[in-house]
């Protein structure tokens, strides 16, 4: 009945709208009540204030608080390979380009290292110190595992005292009983059935028997038991059986003393009492005879833990194939050297003699050459078609030979050494160097060993020689060639063989380097060389290979390398520069000071010029001058030749006898000013050479016949920076001259060379005009093209740059063109596979630079970064680029945080008050 009256109940009109809107509000009341409670996230910084004191008296702190004496600075002395560091005073320096300047600050500059204290716990667990577990866990054999065909290889592990070898048998007495040790006998070294069985529990004693023999020895057993007579078969086994048998007799007594001392501790134990005690408690298994029991009896909670820690080793060093990823605790990065100079194969080269069949009796009836003789060599890749090192002159001609044309010498001959050079050194030590120290990046059998000789020009007879070189002293003419591979064929090894298979007759129509590659190509090809005229006589150079350094050594730039004692205790050994090759593989990132010049005169067509008369015997002098004034003399920054003082004012070419059209072969070797102004420049000069004695001329025996100039600037730049450079008369070619710079404070690079002269703009304190937004980004845009050879060897200081760029500009454009030009840099190198150099950037060289702006690099970056990540960035290939490599700018970001917390003295303020504010400066601007 209340059934139906509850159904019909339902039915009356608006009860269901009713009934919805009370449904409604209790789903309204509910979600009201279920709706999460919203929590303001945790101030960290806050939380860690206020629960300072809890926190630095928990013993987990390190969880939490970050360590205070993690960060600090380091400057490593900068180390040299020279006895004294090798740079231009601030004098020389002063009024020089800002690329120069630069260059030499970052060779001079000292490391500055950021050094974290707890970086081993900075990474993974597999970079966390460990200490090897290897060799602490041995495999466990186990019986029912052993072989039996392995079982006699296994008995000597198990046992404790093992001993083989052979021993004669003597007469038995007694028998034997089982026993813990045995001696078993067999027939032979099979092992077969044992013959004799001696069981060393029941033996008494080991005691020499001389009566029976000079190396036998006797067993005495217990009574009941035979003894036993053996003999070794030398002094040194009886001695060897006799302590084996020993060690076994005191093994055997000391295992018999415990058995005798647990029998008594048996017998004096009194009886148990009858009383019952509670059975399973550990009252009752201390009074157990189980010494197992016993123990377990005394153990404690504490007792547990402590015996738990013993010998415990990490679960996740024992897990093979994690414990093959754990690594040293060197990473990589530690691991980072700083820049250096670095070197391929060094070989050692010493001129030993040039002996020619055509030889002469001095006036002290001593046999000797007819003529003086100036020898040069160097080393040429025919393989690559370039010359691979610059030339090294030696004079091997005797005293003798000497004195007949010491007075033609060059005015500076003789003259005093350069300051590089220790005061004390005497002068006539470096007059004749005959050793030189070669490096070879990639050593193969192509590399050729070339020397060339030039003798004076003189007559046939030696009793002529005095009077021409006394007028024809310092001109030569070449004469022959020799060469040879420096390397083995196939196997790449150095070729010690001093002497070379033979001495040809240079041509005058192939002297120069294109000339001698083709030949030297064709080396392996009997029929070609078969062609060339020989000249009897010998040339040898011992040639060997070195790892260490020879003492009295000098570098390229004639500064002494160490150790250098003084006075000299070796003869002079100078180095010779290997020309930088073309392949970002070959160079590395420069760190000393170099500023060398090769110049290269390469031909002289005389006959198309109608000014000067005709000449022949035409010789090719080179100065460097400051002025064009009549009262210049030449820079004395050109390095001697042998005989000579290290540094002169010119140096002269060798003389084509009876040739209008000469080719020459010459490198001039100058060192350049430090600061290069418009007025310097080179002076080529020209002269015919009269070599005919008869005829007297009334301006002497040189006649100037024409000049050739060449400033080394030229806007700004470096005029010769390029491979060659003709002189024409009328569109017609007359002089040609090449050159090779060897500099790491000048650039060929035209894009490097017009970023720094920008720079050098935008710097100024006082500019005679600003450079424009778009004029900068445009230089900016422009550096994306420079070669990567010379991005790694100038990368310290173009970085330092680009970064100094980052923090003077105010304008956003020129910052988001730095952050994009470093970028593509960055990702040039990783391109080359020389990750490292960056790696050593960051570690040893960035240094945060200073600004007016009072910003940071990091700052910079950190509101640069997020612009060029930005969805509406279109640059795809830049962002790409960036999330490969942005490893090198979080490091710049960290190291440059690291530096300025440091500098500014907030590292020791709290975190709100110091470290806070860098961060939101950083990651929120």
């Amino acid at each position: 009945m209340s059934e139906r009256k509850f159904a019909r109940g339902l039915g009356k009109p608006g009860t269901a709208a009713q009934l919805r809107e009370t449904v409604s509000q209790v789903v309204r009341e509910s979600t009201v009540q279920n709706k999460p409670h919203l929590v303001d996230p945790l101030d960290f910084e806050k939380f860690m204030i206020k629960n300072k004191t809890v926190l630095q008296n928990d013993p987990q702190r390190e969880l939490l608080l970050y360590p205070t004496d993690d960060i600090s600075a380091v400057v490593l002395p900068r180390r040299f390979r020279t006895v004294s560091q090798c740079f231009p005073s601030s004098s020389e320096t002063e009024n020089c380009s800002l690329f120069t300047k630069q260059c030499i600050n970052s060779y001079s500059m000292n490391w500055n290292l950021i050094h974290y204290k707890y970086s081993a716990y900075s990474g993974s667990y597999a970079d966390l110190p460990y200490k090897s577990q290897e060799g602490r866990f041995r495999e466990e054999v186990y019986e029912i595992d052993i072989d039996t065909d392995a079982a006699d290889d296994l008995k000597p592990k198990l046992d404790n005292i093992t001993k083989e070898g052979y021993l004669l048998k003597g007469p038995e007495i007694g028998r034997r009983l089982a026993g813990t040790y045995i001696l078993e006998m067999y027939k032979d070294e099979k092992k077969g059935e044992a013959k004799v069985t001696i069981v060393m529990d029941f033996c008494t004693d080991v005691v020499k028997n001389l009566k029976r023999g000079r190396f036998c020895f006797e067993l005495r057993m217990t009574a009941g038991h035979k003894s036993y007579l053996l003999a070794a078969e030398n002094e040194a086994d009886l001695k060897d059986w006799l302590s084996k048998l020993s060690s076994v007799l005191q093994q055997n007594k000391i295992q018999e003393e415990k058995r005798a001392a647990s029998l008594e501790r048996e017998r004096s134990t009194p009886p148990p009492s009858p009383q019952i005690h509670a059975f399973g408690t550990l009252k009752g298994l201390e009074q157990s005879m189980n010494p197992q029991l016993m123990r377990y009896a005394r153990e404690t909670d504490v007792s547990i833990a402590a015996s738990r820690k013993d010998d415990r080793s990490k679960i996740f060093e024992l897990y093979p194939h994690l414990a093959m990823n754990l690594k040293p605790q060197n990473s990589s990065q530690e691991q980072t050297e700083p820049y250096r100079e670095v070197f391929g194969h060094r070989v050692l080269l010493r001129c030993e003699s040039i002996r020619l069949k055509l030889q002469a009796v001095d006036e002290k009836d001593n046999l000797c050459q007819v003529e003086p003789y100036h020898t040069t060599l160097c080393l040429y890749d025919a393989k690559n078609g370039r010359k691979l090192t610059e030339n090294f002159h030696f004079d091997v001609n005797s005293g003798s030979i000497r004195n007949t044309f010491s007075n033609g010498l060059c005015p500076d001959a003789r003259g005093n050494l350069k300051p590089e050079l220790p005061p004390n050194l005497p002068s006539e030590w470096l007059l004749y160097p005959r050793q030189a120290l070669l490096s070879i990046t990639n050593p193969h059998p192509d590399i050729f060993l070339v020397a060339n000789k030039d003798p004076k020009i003189s007559l046939k007879v030696y009793k002529n020689i005095a009077a021409c070189c006394q007028r024809l002293g310092k001109y030569r003419m070449p004469f022959a060639w020799a060469a040879r591979p420096l390397f083995r064929l196939y196997s790449n090894e150095l070729d010690t063989t001093s002497e070379f298979h033979a001495l040809y007759r240079q041509e005058p129509s192939k002297l120069t380097d294109e000339e001698l590659l083709k030949l030297l190509s064709d080396y392996r090809k009997p029929d070609k060389f078969n062609k060339f005229t020989v000249i009897p006589g010998s040339l040898e150079i011992k040639v060997s290979a070195v790892s260490d350094l020879p003492t009295n050594c000098l570098s390229p730039s004639l500064a002494p390398l160490k150790p250098f004692p003084v006075p000299p205790t070796s003869e002079a050994t100078i180095e010779l520069t290997e020309f930088e090759g073309l392949s970002e593989k070959d160079v590395h990132p420069y760190s000393t000071f170099v500023n060398h010049l090769y110049v290269y005169p390469l031909s002289l067509n005389f006959d198309t010029q109608k000014t000067f008369a005709r000449a022949r015997n035409i010789a090719c002098t080179i100065e460097v001058r400051d002025s064009d004034n009549e009262e210049a003399r030449g820079l004395q920054c050109i390095y001697g030749r042998p005989g000579q003082s290290p540094l002169v004012s010119q140096v002269s070419c060798a003389v084509l006898h009876h040739n209008t059209i000469p080719t020459w072969y010459e490198e001039v070797k100058i060192r350049l000013p430090t600061n290069i102004l418009y007025s310097h420049h080179l002076l080529f000069t020209f002269y015919h050479i009269s070599c005919d004695i008869a005829k007297k001329r009334e301006n002497g025996i040189e006649n100037c016949v024409g000049y050739a100039w060449l400033p080394l600037l030229q806007k700004g730049k470096l005029n010769n920076a390029g491979p060659e450079i003709n002189w024409v008369d009328c569109q017609r070619s007359i002089f040609t001259v090449g050159f090779n710079l060897v500099s790491t404070i000048n650039t060929k690079d035209q894009h490097l060379f017009n970023l720094f002269a920008h720079a050098e703009r935008l710097l100024d304190p006082k500019p005679l005009a600003v450079p424009s937004e778009g004029e900068t980004c445009k230089i900016l845009k422009a550096l994306h093209a420079i070669h990567l050879t010379t991005l790694i060897t100038f990368l310290p200081t173009l970085f330092n740059q680009l970064f100094t760029l980052l923090v003077v500009t105010t304008s956003e454009e020129i910052g988001l063109n730095v952050i994009r030009v470093l970028i593509n840099l960055v990702n040039m190198v990783y391109d080359a596979n020389r990750k490292e150099i960056l790696q050593a950037y960051v570690k040893y060289v960035y240094v945060s630079p200073a600004s007016k702006k009072n910003t940071t690099v990091h700052e910079e970056m950190c509101k640069h970064l997020p612009v060029i990540l930005h969805p509406n960035n279109t640059d795809f290939l830049v962002v790409n680029k960036f999330m490969h490599h942005s490893d090198f700018f979080f490091e710049i970001i960290v190291k440059g945080m690291a530096q300025h917390l440091l500098s500014s003295g907030r590292i020791k303020v709290s975190r709100t008050e110091g470290g806070r504010s860098v961060v939101r400066k950083s990651f929120v601007s």
